[in-house]
């Protein structure tokens, strides 16, 4: 029987950067907690975007954030876990290197980026994503550091590829959607918070689905062994990762497969 549900958000339940979730997934999420199945979102994006995305059910559901950096509830901070001042210092000389390419820098807080980023990269973040975005022109003075993204809207891979090389045995980078590089501390990944938090919750690794598309989902779905779900538009590494393919995210396959757990008491074939 699945006591937890943990799904991805961009690509897997909605396309990348909407700020609109389709009602049907409120109406599911609430009849799986009241049978007293744990749901957790897990994504990269930011808790406050997150939140707002899950409006109506927020109070019911887990949240793993920023990639696994932050995990918690609505009105509870579970884990947050930074980078390292120094580490961040030294990323963001070599970043800044990259004029490509835009920084965002994430806090448990806030999101912050440069006082030049252009007007489009801010419309994305603030009313796509929804984030609580500040621009400042003193990156260096942040604290606490828990994500720091480089975005690049058509060839973030090779804008990237030698700061991740170079970076990969002291930090996590993870590609993070099709736009996006993400860094967090080398222990943080979105499997490293779900195994915190089925702890947390008693729930065994045979007793959970987990679904996703991209490359920060791979670590989770081959959690769940046989019902590590990859949606049928998911990357191919991801979806060789996977126990299995389900619909797409177009077709609502996260969803459908909510539906059976709902029908079967939390069963699934």
């Amino acid at each position: 029987m699945i006591r937890l549900i943990a799904t991805d958000v961009d690509g897997t339940l909605v396309p990348e950067s909407s700020n609109q979730l389709d009602p049907a997934y409120f109406e599911a999420i609430r009849q799986l907690t009241q049978a007293g199945i744990f749901v957790v979102v897990a994504t990269g994006r930011h808790m406050d975007s997150t939140q707002r995305l899950f409006e109506p059910v927020a109070d019911q559901i887990y949240f793993i954030c920023d990639n696994g950096a932050i995990t918690g509830r609505i009105d509870e901070l579970m884990r947050a876990c930074s980078l390292g001042d120094d580490l961040f210092q030294e990323l963001l000389d070599d970043a800044m290197c990259l004029k490509e390419c835009t920084v965002l820098v994430t806090t448990a807080d806030c999101s912050y980026t440069t006082m030049d980023a252009d007007d489009e990269f801010i419309h994305l973040l603030r009313d796509e994503y929804r984030f609580t975005i500040h621009q400042t022109e003193d990156l260096r003075s942040l604290k606490g550091v828990i994500k720091f993204s480089l975005y690049h809207d058509s060839d973030i891979v090779g804008q990237t590829s030698l700061l991740l090389q170079k970076w990969e045995k002291r930090l996590h980078g993870v590609l993070a959607g099709r736009c996006w590089l993400d860094f967090m501390a080398s222990h943080v990944s979105k499997e490293s918070a779900l195994e915190y938090l089925i702890q947390k919750l008693s729930v065994s690794k045979d007793e959970i689905i987990t679904f996703g598309d991209h490359m920060n989902d791979m670590g989770m779905i081959r959690m769940a062994g046989r019902f590590g779900c990859a949606v049928a538009n998911a990357r191919p590494e991801c979806r060789l990762a996977a126990g299995r393919i389900i619909p797409s995210m177009e077709d609502k396959g996260v969803l459908q497969i909510l539906h059976q757990l709902i029908e079967n008491g939390g069963d699934i074939k």
